[in-house]
C-alpha cells in the first residue's frame, strides 16, 4: 500500500513479482504455499505518497520485509567469447538487492555452465541468494544458495539471442561463470547419442556391403 502520512489508499500488490521462497533451507524452486513478493517502485509511482505500508496476513513467524532506496541499475553485459568462458569469467554484482547480467555470446544449448557465487559476508538472517535464468522464453529459478552450496548448473534447451541471469540477494556478491565440461559431454551424449548409433550402424552396413562384392546389393533391399 502507498500511504501519505497515516492514510494508505493505493494498493500496489498487482505490481509485485511472485518469486519462489529462497531461505537457506530451500533446495527446490517450488512454491509449496510459500513465496516472495518483489516490488520495485519508481519516483513516478510515489507521486503524492511518502510511505510504503506492508500488511501481514496471519501470524507467520518467518515473515520479513527488506527494502532499499536506490536508482534502477542497467543490466551488466558480459560480452566474452566462448573461449574465454572455458577458463571462466568473474564479475561483481550490483550492490543493489536485485541485479541483472546478460551474456550475448551464450545462445545455443549445446553447452552447460557452472555458476558460483562468492562472498566474504554470507548472512544467515533474511533470505538466501536466488538466481533466475532466462533465455528464449525458458525460465528457471535456483534458490537457497549458501556457503555450503554456492554453485548451480546453468542448463537450458532454448535457442535465443542471449542468456540473462537475474539475482536477488541480501548482500554483496561476486559471481564466476564457466563451461561445465562434464555436464556438456553428458548433455551431448543424451541429445545426440541415438544419432551417433544410427550413423555407426549405417557405416558398418556400408563397410559390410563393400566387403562382399559377390553378393548383389539388391539382396539387402529385397527382391522384386
Amino acid at each position: 500500500m502507498l500511504c501519505k502520512d497515516t492514510q494508505c489508499t493505493k494498493d500496489v500488490t498487482h505490481m509485485a513479482t511472485l518469486l519462489p521462497s529462497s531461505m537457506p533451507s530451500d533446495r527446490h524452486a517450488a512454491y509449496y504455499g510459500k513465496a516472495f513478493l518483489y516490488v520495485h517502485l519508481d519516483n513516478q509511482h510515489m507521486g503524492g505518497y511518502n510511505t510504503v505500508g506492508v500488511w501481514q496476513h496471519g501470524g507467520d513467524a518467518q515473515a520479513f520485509v527488506m527494502a532499499e532506496m536506490t536508482r534502477r541499475a542497467s543490466p551488466l553485459v558480459i560480452n566474452q567469447s566462448i573461449w574465454k568462458l572455458i577458463r571462466g569469467v568473474s564479475f561483481p554484482l550490483a550492490t543493489t538487492m536485485h541485479a541483472t547480467v546478460e551474456f550475448p555470446t551464450i545462445r545455443t544449448p549445446l553447452l552447460t555452465y557452472r555458476l558460483t557465487l562468492q562472498s566474504d559476508k554470507w548472512r544467515q538472517d533474511g533470505f538466501a541468494p536466488m538466481v533466475q535464468q532466462n533465455i528464449g522464453g525458458e525460465s528457471k529459478y535456483h534458490v537457497g544458495l549458501n556457503p555450503l552450496s554456492p554453485s548451480v548448473d546453468i542448463n537450458f534447451y532454448a535457442v535465443a539471442d542471449h542468456l540473462q541471469l537475474q539475482f536477488w540477494k541480501p548482500h554483496d556478491l561476486q559471481a564466476h561463470l564457466k563451461i561445465d565440461w562434464y555436464g556438456s559431454i553428458g548433455k551431448c551424449v543424451l541429445r545426440y547419442g541415438p544419432s551417433i548409433l544410427n550413423y555407426m550402424f549405417v557405416m558398418a552396413l556400408v563397410a559390410l556391403v563393400n566387403g562382399m562384392p559377390s553378393v548383389p546389393l539388391l539382396f539387402f533391399y529385397g527382391s522384386r
